[in-house]
């Protein structure tokens, strides 16, 4: 394993170095303020985490590159309820419904002012829910398929793990990107994870994670 995080590391910093490296980063930049316009609202820049005593990680979007890429590999199905944990600014949900997403979607931020900036820029969406809150203390045990961006640390992520397992009841699928700690989920049997492409403008790793109750599972006999 640190062999490969090694060998990851190294790839990575060539990578940067290089000059066709940073072209591509500049276009993709360009690419992102022109989706933003398009989503109808920005969402870029950093947020430092005004709650890194509770294990928040900064307010940071993910590129649209990356998640055009991770959701080819992972389609949506109609009946999915969406949930973005530890949603931000909203550029997952705004490229949801650029893609023409009509499912429940749901948002849960933990810093009230981010979320009430959020909220009101979905304010006029039927299927957006943004929540304000703990996504502990407010788990959407009705979700299905749940967006991770490295929101919170390993602590947190074990008992986000936990509270997945214990108010879950159907088939759920998580995709956690700069995923810093897949171990939780690798690491329980009850989990199944699956290493995703996501491309070369991603910052991290990126892993689709599958779960599913024992009480939805088809019986034996």
């Amino acid at each position: 394993m640190a062999k490969n995080r090694l060998v990851s590391t190294l790839i990575s910093v060539k990578r940067r170095l290089s000059i066709g490296y940073h072209a591509r980063r500049l276009i993709g930049g360009l690419q992102d303020l022109v989706y933003d316009w398009r989503c109808d609202g920005w969402t870029g820049g950093i947020i430092e985490s005004a709650y890194q005593e509770r294990g928040a990680r900064r307010t940071e979007s993910i590129r649209y590159d990356v998640l055009k890429r991770l959701f080819q590999q992972v389609p949506i199905s109609p009946k999915d309820i969406l949930v973005d944990v530890g949603c931000g600014k909203g550029r997952v949900i705004g490229w949801w419904l650029a893609n023409d997403c009509s499912n429940h979607i749901i948002g849960i931020e933990l810093d009230s002012r981010i979320a009430s900036k959020t909220a009101m820029r979905f304010a006029g969406v039927q299927n957006v829910e943004i929540i304000v809150g703990n996504v502990i203390e407010n788990f959407p045990a009705e979700g299905t398929l749940f967006w991770l961006y490295n929101p919170f640390n390993e602590r947190v992520m074990a008992a986000f793990a936990d509270k997945l397992k214990q108010v879950c009841r159907d088939e759920v699928r998580l995709i956690y990107a700069q995923a810093k700690h897949i171990s939780v989920f690798r690491d329980d049997p009850s989990f199944i994870c699956e290493q995703l492409s996501p491309g070369w403008a991603a910052t991290g790793l990126a892993y689709l994670i599958r779960w599913e109750s024992r009480s939805s599972a088809v019986p034996v006999r």
